[in-house]
């Protein structure tokens, strides 16, 4: 099979709006707070983006996925973000103890984070 690009990629500027994989990168960054005794930054371990659950509504990204590390039972982290890459807007970021889910999920979009 061959994968031809129909056109050049669009160059990314700071006014550049959010994609999934910055709301991602963002989120996991933001985290960075989740302190733990004996937890180092570089000791957590996310959930692979694929498997990560970002949308967008309203202008408003919403992020959820799973963070473990040697010294943290699985929890989940949220975050909710706007703005463009060179100025996000923060909505607000939280960690809950237990795997991600559906349940969880519902629970942070209706709180409009």
């Amino acid at each position: 099979m061959t994968v031809t690009a129909s056109s050049a990629p669009t160059e990314r500027t700071p006014d550049s709006p959010l994609t999934p994989l910055d709301v991602y990168a963002l989120c996991k960054l933001h985290s960075s707070f989740i302190g733990v005794a004996g937890t180092q930054q570089e000791d957590l371990v996310y959930t692979p983006f694929s498997d990560a659950r970002i949308e967008q509504i309203d202008s408003k990204w919403y992020a959820m996925m799973g963070v473990s590390a040697p010294t943290l039972e699985l929890s989940t982290v949220f975050c909710t973000v706007s703005g463009t890459i060179g100025d996000p807007v923060w909505g607000g970021s939280g960690v809950s103890i237990g795997a991600p889910g559906d349940q969880m999920w519902d629970e942070f979009l209706s709180t409009g984070a």
